[in-house]
């Protein structure tokens, strides 16, 4: 994580200074996220070092304008074109989301499993560990079919992992010697 992303996003942080606008540019980050995300081309065209500043303000300005998003959002988007920082603008909204989970008392977490889990698995486990860990905990699940059964945790700082894959791989280490 680069010092120029935890700066600008502290700087976003900062000016944030209710909850409702805070909330409001966290779902606006995020929708940016998922279109550098799922669009190649929007990340090639941040990253472009031969962008000329006015068509990254112009870009940016109808981005922001047809995406309805806040003045504080569009305001921060143009700084960072103006500044010749938009190759920063993914790390940068990241950080920032973490800043907003660390102010809010939020651990997100990811639950991988061989199989789908139901919404109502998923909200037990996280329940659980917001009681053990006492913090609010978001899980999002995943499937990966290579784990076989049992379930991989991953939790802040925290992994648990007892995946029957992991547990054969130790079994066969134990084994070999």
């Amino acid at each position: 994580m680069s010092v120029v992303a935890r700066r600008y996003a502290q700087a976003l942080f900062s000016l944030c200074s209710d909850a409702k606008l805070r909330s409001k540019i966290a779902a606006e980050a995020e929708t940016l996220l998922s279109w550098a995300d799922e669009c190649p081309d929007f990340t090639s065209f941040m990253s472009n070092r031969f962008l000329k500043d006015s068509e990254a303000l112009a870009v940016f300005r109808d981005l922001s304008e047809k995406a309805s998003f806040s003045e504080t959002m569009t305001s921060f988007l143009l700084v960072m074109a103006e500044k010749r920082r938009l190759s920063f603008l993914t790390a940068t909204l990241r950080v920032f989301l973490k800043l907003i989970d660390n102010a809010s008392g939020i651990v997100r977490g990811k639950v991988t499993t061989a199989l789908k889990m139901t919404k109502s698995d998923v909200t037990k486990i996280s329940k659980i560990l917001s009681h053990k860990l006492e913090k609010k905990i978001e899980l999002t699940s995943s499937i990966d079919p290579k784990i076989l059964g049992g379930v991989i945790l991953r939790v802040g700082p925290y992994l648990i992992d007892s995946s029957l894959e992991t547990r054969l791989s130790s079994l066969e280490t134990r084994l070999k010697g």
